[in-house]
C-alpha cells in the first residue's frame, strides 16, 4: 500500500454510487447507501482522518457506518487488526462491533482496492444535545456521570485507552447507556511502542499532549476527568452551561484556553467556587493533572449518585435516625432551667441547640439532610402532667404497629392483653376489700 497517498472525502463517492459492484462485504453490497436529508450522495460524517458513509440493509433492519480513510497506510492495518483482536475479548456494553477490511472498497480514481472499516451504526444522541435536553435534571446528570465513570473503569481494566475521548465520540442510547465510537486513536496492549496516531480534540487534552507524545493505557485520564467534571458541575449548577458553553462549541464547559492559562480562566474560577464540594475537589485534581506526566495522572475515582447534601432543619428524630442503631449516651448540660436545674439534650444523633446539622445520608439515590432549629431561649422544664393513654400500647408499654412492636418483635395477641387487664382489676378489688376490713 502506498503510504503517501492522500484521498479526498469526495473521491469515494463514485464507488458508493454502485455498492454492489465496488464494495466487497456481502452485506454492504446488498445494502442501500443513505443520502443525507434525501439530497445528493455524500459522506454522513467525517473529519481530517476519514469520511463516513451510511449503508442500510436491504430489509431496513440494520445499518452500518463505513469509514473510508483519507490516508490509508500499512500501519493503519496493523493498528486495526490489533484493536479488533483485543476488543473481541471484551464483552462490555460500551463497545461497538466493527470489522476492518484491508481491501474493502475499490477506489475508482486510484483504480485499486483500499481499506474500509465497517462499524455498526449506533442510533442514539451525542453527549452535548443529550446534556442540553436534561439541564436542570440533576439526578439524570449524576447518573450519566456515574455511567461514564463505569465505562472508563472498564477501559482501564482491559488495558485500553480510547485515545480521543470527546463529546462527539460518546453516543447515549436507550436506557442512558454510553456507546463509544471512533477507534482510530485507540491504544491496546499489542500497540505498545507505536506512536500516538492523533492528539484528539484540543478542548479535551492538556496543552502539551502533542509534545509529550504519550501513547499508553493512561491516555484517557485527563480527557475523562474534563468530561466527568463538566457533567457533574452542570448537575450542581445548570446555569454554568449557558454561561460557559457556546452554541455549536466543540467542548462542554472547559476549553483549551482554560488549560493553557488556568490562573486567568473564568470557567475554572467558577468551578473552584462551586457549591458542590465534589466539583471543587475534582477541579483541584484537574489543575494538578495539567502539570503531571500523563502516565502518573490518577484514574477517575469511584462515584456514587449522591449530590451535594442539603441542610434541612427541623426533621423529626425518627427520620434522621431511621434504620440506624444509635446508642444512648448521657450528654453534658446544654442549657439551664430558671431554677438552676441542668437540662440535658439527650436525644441521640442530634446537634446541640444552635449547632450545625451533622448527619447526612443517601438511600437509594435520595438525599437526606438533618438538623435541628436553633433554640432561641433557654429550655424551661415543664410541670409534670399525667401521660395520656396510648391506644397503640400493650400492657408492657410496648408500642404496636401493624402487628409488630417498635423493637421489631411480633406483637402479642389482643387476647393475652385482655386477660392481663382482668387479673389486674381483680387484684385491685381484693386489696381494696382487705384495706377496708383491717
Amino acid at each position: 500500500m502506498n503510504g503517501d497517498s492522500f484521498f479526498s472525502a469526495t473521491s469515494y463517492i463514485a464507488s458508493f454510487q454502485k455498492p454492489e459492484r465496488y464494495l466487497r462485504d456481502p452485506e454492504l453490497r446488498a445494502g442501500r447507501v443513505e443520502r443525507p436529508h434525501g439530497g445528493p450522495l455524500r459522506p454522513m460524517d467525517g473529519g481530517g482522518f476519514a469520511s463516513v458513509f451510511r449503508v442500510v440493509s436491504a430489509d431496513g433492519r440494520k445499518s452500518w457506518a463505513v469509514k473510508c480513510f483519507l490516508r490509508p497506510t500499512a500501519e493503519l492495518s496493523d493498528r486495526y487488526r490489533a484493536i479488533e483482536a483485543r476488543l473481541a475479548d471484551v464483552g462490555d456494553y460500551w463497545k461497538v462491533g466493527f470489522g476492518y477490511d484491508p481491501e474493502g472498497l475499490f477506489h475508482l480514481p486510484e483504480n485499486r482496492w483500499v481499506p474500509v472499516l465497517k462499524m455498526t451504526w449506533v442510533n442514539g444522541t451525542r453527549l452535548i444535545p443529550w446534556l442540553e435536553d436534561r439541564l436542570g435534571d440533576a439526578a439524570a446528570l449524576r447518573r450519566m456521570a456515574l455511567e461514564f465513570t463505569n465505562v472508563i473503569g472498564s477501559l482501564e481494566r482491559a488495558g485500553i485507552a480510547h485515545g480521543d475521548l470527546q463529546h462527539g465520540n460518546i453516543i447515549v442510547v436507550a436506557g442512558d447507556r454510553i456507546r463509544l465510537v471512533d477507534y482510530d486513536g485507540m491504544y491496546v496492549p499489542a500497540l505498545k511502542g507505536f506512536r500516538m496516531p492523533e492528539c484528539g480534540v484540543p478542548h479535551y487534552q492538556p496543552p502539551d499532549r502533542g509534545e509529550r507524545g504519550y501513547f499508553g493505557p493512561a491516555a484517557d485520564r485527563f480527557s475523562a476527568r474534563v468530561i466527568r467534571l463538566g457533567i457533574r458541575a452542570v448537575a450542581a449548577d445548570p446555569g454554568l452551561w449557558d454561561r460557559l458553553h457556546e452554541t455549536d462549541g466543540e467542548y462542554l464547559i472547559l476549553r483549551n484556553t482554560d488549560f493553557a492559562e488556568p490562573e486567568r480562566s473564568e470557567a475554572l474560577r467558577l468551578l473552584r467556587g462551586s457549591g458542590d464540594p465534589w466539583v471543587r475537589a475534582e477541579t483541584a485534581q484537574l489543575l494538578r493533572d495539567l502539570t503531571t506526566d500523563p502516565e502518573l495522572i490518577p484514574s477517575l475515582s469511584p462515584l456514587d449518585l449522591a449530590g451535594p447534601v442539603p441542610r434541612v432543619a427541623g426533621l423529626p428524630v425518627w427520620m434522621r435516625t431511621a434504620g440506624q442503631q444509635v446508642p444512648w449516651t448521657p450528654a453534658s448540660p446544654d442549657v439551664t432551667a430558671a431554677d438552676g436545674t441542668p437540662v440535658f439534650q439527650d436525644v441521640p444523633g442530634t446537634a446541640a441547640p444552635g449547632g450545625p446539622a451533622t448527619e447526612h445520608g443517601v438511600e437509594h439515590g435520595i438525599e437526606h439532610g438533618a438538623g435541628r432549629p436553633a433554640a432561641e431561649s433557654p429550655v424551661q422544664e415543664p410541670e409534670a402532667t399525667p401521660l395520656p393513654v396510648d391506644p397503640l400500647a400493650d400492657d408492657t408499654g410496648e408500642h404496636l404497629r401493624h402487628g409488630y412492636t417498635v423493637g421489631g418483635t411480633p406483637a402479642k395477641s389482643s387476647g393475652g392483653g385482655g386477660v392481663a387487664v382482668a387479673v389486674c382489676l381483680i387484684a385491685a378489688v381484693v386489696i381494696l376489700v382487705l384495706f377496708l376490713i383491717f
